[in-house]
């Protein structure tokens, strides 16, 4: 029962719905519009992709792990999102203003 156990944890990233960088992206292209539009490298050395479609505001945020640069895993979506570069420059020009 033990190495049955074993084998079936081997997997997690199938499990989790994980899938290549290439084809988890081509997907969320495909069936919800969203496109990259943040990557960085968080402090626990993960890739994170935030995804989004600024039309429809839905968004996904994948994970990439660094043993395995090819496969991507879905960390959470969701919907009401919108770029806020913006709003942000705004807020910038409104500090400078008063400073």
């Amino acid at each position: 029962a033990v190495f049955i156990f074993v084998l079936w944890c081997a997997s997690p990233a199938q499990a989790q719905g994980c899938s290549s960088v290439e084809e988890g992206s081509a997907k969320l292209k495909k069936n919800y519009g969203e496109t990259p539009v943040f990557r960085g490298v968080s402090a626990s050395g993960y890739m994170i992709v935030i995804f989004l479609n600024p039309e429809t505001g839905s968004w996904t945020v994948g994970r990439i792990m660094p043993q395995n640069r090819k496969v991507m895993c879905p960390l959470d979506a969701g919907g009401d999102g919108s770029l806020r570069i913006d709003s942000i420059m705004q807020e910038d020009k409104k500090v400078e203003q008063k400073w």
